[in-house]
């Protein structure tokens, strides 16, 4: 997406020197796009809460640079808290949906057709439709021929000239497109309940404390959740309130710090359905990371492998 509109438009292209210097650099080049995936919206929504500076007219654009003129965002769901700080700045982040066997873009948002929530509408050329059960079929010249030598599975995604995304989702009154989660995500619990996981991280993550969270209960009769916290917001709530702290460990397991993540945790899930609504949770000590295998290049998580790897968190949770 950068690369083909920087030449179709003869912009001037700028790479962060890294995720860590990200508004530094936007106050040197004072970008007038910014294109992310939503945990650098998060890390930016949350920069502008630690400055006590989320309700003043202006205080985001001033953080990005000055000059900001659109936010495109993409490669996951970004937190309604989130999409909403950003709406209320002035500056709503134009979601975008796709994926490589679409080349890789399928819809995406404008100032025209902004929605909150949604991923808006598909691009010229390119059809959309939903199957009976709800995932995201897609035709036209931006799909794949096949997978290179894997005729088993090119036959398997591409039925009868459509693509099968194995994406859910749905259209609203307004012809936009919102993504509901993943077939292959769905946890069926124990109660007959079904319940989309990313969609209650997504929420979760929405919260100032969280940097981010892994949600589990497949087979479970409820939810619980795995919470990495915000480190700098952590740390000033400890501070402000003078724990006795000596440890990660404590850090994380501090009566109040539990409070603090339970009443935060209910907040931002108040008007879940009750089968989305999380039970026990635990603060982790570290983040999910790319090394380990537990993330994707693009922060998305491997479910298996943080199973696995916080496996014995997990089973406390549910002891």
């Amino acid at each position: 997406c950068d690369l083909y509109t920087w030449i179709a438009r003869g912009t001037r292209i700028v790479l962060a020197e890294n995720r860590d210097t990200i508004l530094r650099d936007c106050q040197l080049v004072q970008p007038t796009v910014l294109n992310g995936v939503p945990y650098f919206y998060q890390k930016v929504a949350q920069s502008l809460h630690a400055s006590g500076k989320s309700q003043q007219t202006g205080a985001l654009l001033a953080l990005l640079g000055g000059k900001v003129r659109l936010c495109f965002c993409g490669g996951a769901a970004v937190a309604p808290e989130v999409e909403k700080l950003f709406a209320e700045q002035g500056l709503p982040l134009l979601s975008g949906y796709g994926l490589t066997e679409a080349a890789p873009v399928i819809s995406a948002t404008s100032m025209a057709n902004y929605s909150v929530g949604s991923v808006g509408r598909p691009l010229r050329d390119v059809e959309v439709r939903l199957a009976a059960d709800g995932e995201i079929l897609v035709r036209g010249p931006n799909v794949m021929l096949g997978y290179w030598r894997d005729e088993a599975a090119t036959k398997e995604t591409i039925v009868d000239g459509w693509l099968h995304t194995g994406d859910l989702g749905e259209f609203d009154a307004d012809g936009n497109l919102r993504i509901v989660g993943r077939r292959k995500e769905i946890f069926a619990l124990s109660t007959g309940k079904k319940v989309c996981p990313s969609a209650v991280e997504q929420r979760l993550a929405g919260s100032p404390y969280v940097e981010t969270a892994c949600v589990v209960g497949d087979g479970r009769s409820h939810l619980a959740a795995l919470i990495v916290p915000n480190p700098q917001a952590l740390k000033k709530f400890i501070r402000e309130n003078r724990l006795w702290v000596w440890s990660k460990r404590r850090a994380v397991t501090h009566p109040k710090v539990r409070a603090l993540y339970r009443a935060e945790i209910d907040h931002v899930l108040a008007d879940a359905a009750h089968e989305e609504h999380v039970g026990p949770f635990a603060i982790l000590t570290r983040n999910f990371s790319l090394e380990t295998g537990e993330v994707t290049a693009k922060f998305s998580l491997r479910r298996e492998v943080i199973a696995k790897n916080f496996a014995d968190d997990i089973e406390a949770m549910y002891g």
